[in-house]
């Protein structure tokens, strides 16, 4: 499990092993945590997009909303379309985030994923559930 503050904005871990679905060598990515942000860096001397869609499971918690967002270099998140997913607390099932969208990186640029909630209190992402994952398709 990680654990989201709230009201703060966190960067989501994925386990390489069993949540990440992408072919390294195609892609040409790196996923490391640099500066406490989990980053997936564009490691060629080219720019390139991809397709990207994350899923994140929460807790059960029926109190404010759950949000996940593509983050562009640790610095706005992405202009693209969409740029974020938000849904409800739920108090029977625990909420879950979707997120498709295509992304331009240039050479060294890097995206994370941003969690946010507001349910009064830390709620844990369980990044070990099969809800909780990324995968990364580079089509240019």
């Amino acid at each position: 499990n990680q654990s989201i503050p709230n009201t703060t904005a966190t960067s989501v871990q994925f386990q390489t092993n069993t949540n990440i679905s992408w072919n390294n060598t195609a892609t040409q990515l790196t996923y490391a945590l640099v500066g406490g942000i989990y980053r997936f860096t564009n490691s060629t001397g080219y720019g390139m997009t991809v397709s990207i869609t994350v899923n994140v499971a929460w807790a059960v918690n029926a109190t404010g909303f759950r949000m996940i967002q593509v983050i562009h270099s640790n610095t706005t998140r992405y202009g693209a379309s969409p740029a974020y997913s938000m849904v409800p607390g739920n108090a029977s099932i625990g909420a879950v985030n979707t997120l498709t969208g295509t992304y331009y990186l240039a050479p060294t640029e890097y995206f994370s994923i941003n969690a946010y909630q507001n349910s009064g209190g830390a709620l844990n992402i369980t990044i070990t559930n099969p809800n909780t994952l990324i995968t990364i398709t580079r089509i240019s």
